[in-house]
């Protein structure tokens, strides 16, 4: 697999290749050292294959689950601006920012790296940091309008070849799923614990990917959510997902594994829409394994 470093945070920016940040060494040392004092890394290395039992999650440090004893503040920091507008900018604040700041100051709490490294690589020095893709940057129009895909989704013609519900109006996001999957409290038990172990006892086939260029949604934590999730009689895959897949046009398009009604692909070089930048292997994933239910192409 292609996240195989020992720190999830920077090792995902270091691991991948992101337009702005592979170089920014220093802030790259710190998102390391966050790692290590948050408990990420203990975290990741929960992440075997078979699982070795039940992984250990805290919580979600950017809502006051992590307590970090505060620092004092680099030279020139203002507490209300935790999220760079108008600061100084540097390596010591993300770090300041990571262990010693709260949601009481206006930020976003104690260990929040998620938050640190996404502020720091946007809008600064003329970065446009791009969150769903990190090779490429905000204004990819691929990101930034939806309007060409949404109109061919809503083609009489296209909706008739798909089998679609008649007077079906296609939109990007359906709110009212998003609701009654997560409920009004966020806090609800995660789909992946509760739903999907209940459709795949019930013989429904699921299948989840990941692009590796997403950092919204990275592959590091959809790879824990499988390993920490129960179905069909076992918890986990116990084989780590890492069978190589190419497209239809012979081009290497990631690594996948499947057991007992659940498969896992990892995309390479996607970010989170991964039909949009690698269209050839989402059309052959979608072609074998979801239509064709057979086994991805080999060269």
């Amino acid at each position: 697999m292609e996240l195989r470093r020992k720190d999830p945070v920077s090792g995902y920016f270091g691991g991948n290749k992101c337009l702005h940040c592979t170089r920014d060494l220093n802030v790259l040392a710190v998102l390391e050292q966050a790692d290590i004092d948050c408990g990420f890394s203990a975290v990741l290395s929960q992440l075997t294959y078979p699982p070795a039992g039940k992984i250990l999650i805290p919580g979600n440090p950017e809502d006051l689950n992590y307590r970090r004893r505060r620092q004092t503040p680099p030279p020139g920091y203002e507490p209300s601006i935790c999220d760079f507008i108008n600061g100084t900018h540097t390596p010591a604040e993300v770090a300041f920012i990571i262990n010693g700041t709260s949601l009481a100051d206006g930020c976003y709490g104690n260990c929040a790296t998620f938050e640190a490294a996404y502020n720091y690589f946007t809008d600064f020095n003329g970065r446009c940091f791009n969150p769903y893709n990190i090779d490429t940057d905000c204004n990819n129009p691929l990101y930034t309008s939806d309007g060409a895909f949404t109109a061919y989704l809503n083609l009489p013609a296209v909706q008739a070849a798909i089998h679609a519900p008649e007077s079906f109006n296609y939109t990007q996001c359906n709110g009212t799923l998003q609701s009654a999957l997560t409920g009004h409290d966020q806090r609800s038990v995660p789909p992946a614990y509760s739903i999907i172990p209940s459709l795949l006892a019930s013989g429904v086939k699921v299948n989840l990917w990941s692009g590796t260029l997403d950092y919204i949604l990275n592959p590091i934590g959809t790879e824990l959510s499988i390993q920490n999730m129960t179905w069909n009689g076992a918890q986990g895959l116990r084989r780590r997902p890492d069978r190589r897949w190419f497209d239809n046009r012979h081009s290497y398009a990631g690594v996948w594994g499947a057991e007992r009604g659940l498969g896992f692909y990892l995309f390479h070089r996607a970010g989170h829409r991964t039909a949009q930048d690698q269209p050839a292997a989402a059309f052959t994933m979608v072609r074998d394994r979801i239509i064709g239910e057979r086994e991805l192409p080999w060269y």
